[in-house]
């Protein structure tokens, strides 16, 4: 009897430890993650002596929960160039690495250079 009732003591005590879901917002702060994580993993790959140094991403056009294009600025001017994001609807599942596409979570980054 002592046994059946420690279990829903257990289940709320496992449940408010568990860890939360990671939450994509599909906002521009969002998006920039995507693409700042993707850029520095695949330039590192592109150009191994040379890394990458991102300075800042400037837009051309951006829409919450859609995706948008842009341009990285690396301190090195050989470096960096344009970029398209997309964001996978969350109800769907992750993004998927996808030539030319790279997958971060909800979004997918397909770098136009390198």
């Amino acid at each position: 009897m002592i046994k059946a009732a420690l279990i829903p003591i257990v289940l709320a005590a496992g449940f408010a430890c568990a860890p939360a879901a990671q939450a994509y917002s599909g906002d521009q702060a969002d998006a920039e993650q995507a693409v700042t994580v993707i850029y520095n993993r695949v330039q590192r790959g592109c150009t191994p002596r040379t890394p990458p140094s991102l300075q800042s991403i400037t837009w051309d056009s951006f829409n919450p929960a859609a995706g948008g294009t842009g341009r990285i600025h690396d301190a090195n001017p050989g470096l960096g160039g344009p970029f398209i994001v997309t964001y996978w609807n969350e109800k769907v599942g992750p993004a998927h690495d996808s030539p030319p596409y790279r997958a971060y979570g909800q979004w997918g980054v397909n770098l136009e250079f390198c």
